[in-house]
C-alpha cells in the first residue's frame, strides 16, 4: 500500500509541474541547443524533464555544454526573504532559418570549389526543412578539362550550436566522364586520305583546330595538264568528329591556278 501511494505522489508531482509552468511554455519546445552553459539549461530542468534536457536521467541538464558562471541566486537568501524570486523569463525558441542554412552550405561547398583543380563552378539547387532546426540544402558543382567532365552532388546538414547555425557536408557523390576530342593527328590522316583521292601526287596539309570536335586544313599540290603546263592546286577540307566517333571529312571545290614561270 505504501509503494502505491509513492508512485501516486511522484506522478501527481510530475502533473502539478506541468500545470505550474508560466502560461505558454507547456506549448515550447527547447533542447541543448537554446542554452549557451550547461548551467543555463539546469534552470530548466522541471520535474519530469518535460523538454527532454536530461537524456541518462542522472539529474544534469545538457552534459554537454560548457560550464560558465551559474544565473542562480542563493537559495538560503530566499528562504530567508520569506519568498523566492520570479522565474527568469525563458529565451525563445531558436528557429534555424533556410536563408541562414543557405549561406552556410554555399560556404562549405564554395571553398571545395576553390580547392579543387577539377570543378569550376557551382550551382545552389534548393533547401529542406527536417526540423525546426535542422535544414538539408542540395548543390551541385562543375568541373571541364580537355580529357574530362566532372559533375559532383553535395548535401550539407545545417544545425544549431548554442543558437548558432553550423553545417557539415553530409553526403556527396562525383561523375566523371570522358570527353570526346578528335586529335590532330587522326584529323591529319582522314584529311590526306581525302585530299589523295583527288590529288595524282604528294599533297601538303596545314591545319588549325575550330573546336574540340573539329579541325580546318587545306591541302596543296603541283598539277601537270594534258598540254604540259603546270597548275597550282588548292583544296579547303574540314574534319570532324562524329557520334559514331569516325572522322568526316568534307571538302570544298578543287581549284587550280596557272603556275607562275620564273625566267632562268
Amino acid at each position: 500500500m505504501g509503494i502505491g501511494r509513492s508512485h501516486f505522489a511522484v506522478g501527481l508531482l510530475a502533473v502539478l509541474a506541468v500545470l505550474l509552468l508560466p502560461t505558454g511554455a507547456s506549448a515550447r519546445d527547447y533542447d541543448c541547443a537554446d542554452f549557451a552553459t550547461q548551467e543555463e539549461a539546469q534552470e530548466y530542468l522541471l520535474p519530469g524533464d518535460p523538454y527532454n534536457l536530461d537524456g541518462d536521467d542522472d539529474g544534469v541538464a545538457c552534459e554537454e555544454l560548457p560550464h560558465g558562471a551559474s544565473g542562480g541566486g542563493g537559495g538560503e537568501g530566499d528562504a530567508a526573504g520569506g519568498g523566492s524570486d520570479p522565474v527568469a523569463p525563458m529565451p525563445p525558441p531558436y528557429h534555424l532559418s533556410k536563408r541562414a542554412a543557405q549561406s552556410i552550405s554555399k560556404q562549405i561547398v564554395g571553398t571545395i570549389v576553390r580547392r579543387s583543380s577539377r570543378l569550376q563552378s557551382m550551382v545552389f539547387e534548393g533547401c529542406r526543412r527536417l526540423a525546426e532546426r535542422r535544414v538539408d540544402c542540395s548543390l551541385s558543382a562543375y568541373g571541364e578539362s580537355e580529357a574530362q567532365r566532372v559533375a559532383c552532388q553535395y548535401r550539407v546538414a545545417v544545425g544549431a550550436r548554442n543558437r548558432q547555425p553550423y553545417g557539415r557536408l553530409a553526403a556527396h557523390k562525383c561523375r566523371t566522364a570522358a570527353q570526346p576530342l578528335l586529335s590532330r593527328q587522326r584529323a591529319k590522316r582522314a584529311m590526306q586520305t581525302h585530299a589523295d583521292q583527288t590529288a595524282d601526287s604528294g599533297t601538303v596539309i596545314a591545319l588549325s583546330r575550330l573546336t574540340r570536335l573539329e579541325f580546318e586544313g587545306s591541302g596543296a599540290w603541283p598539277f601537270r595538264s594534258s598540254t604540259g603546263a603546270i597548275q597550282n592546286c588548292e583544296i579547303q577540307m574540314w574534319a570532324r568528329l562524329i557520334p559514331s566517333n569516325e572522322v568526316e571529312v568534307e571538302s570544298e571545290d578543287v581549284v587550280c591556278t596557272p603556275a607562275k614561270v620564273t625566267d632562268g
